[in-house]
């Protein structure tokens, strides 16, 4: 799998109920606008497969991310704002 690496400017791994697919974040800065990707990892026959499953923009530049697995939450900053909480 190839991920486009245009304006990343970090990422973050976390898992969800069994099976517990992994779902790699990325997020950008601008002129990516602070734009977010969440992608489902599987496993294939000669390695990993990824699929998008949702993006978004927060709005302006995100500094940097955290997924809180236990309990299901993502959180991301955004530069001067605040940080965000996502299911």
């Amino acid at each position: 799998m190839t991920v486009k690496t245009s304006g990343l400017v970090a990422g973050c791994l976390g898992t969800e109920a069994p099976p517990r697919p992994s779902y790699p974040t990325k997020h950008g800065q601008p002129p990516a606008g602070g734009a977010v990707e969440q992608w489902r990892l599987d496993p294939g026959d000669t390695g990993l497969t990824g699929t998008r499953v949702r993006s978004w923009a927060v709005g302006s530049q995100t500094e940097g991310c955290v997924a809180d697995d236990a309990n299901g939450w993502l959180f991301i900053g955004e530069e001067g704002v605040g940080i965000w909480r996502y299911r």
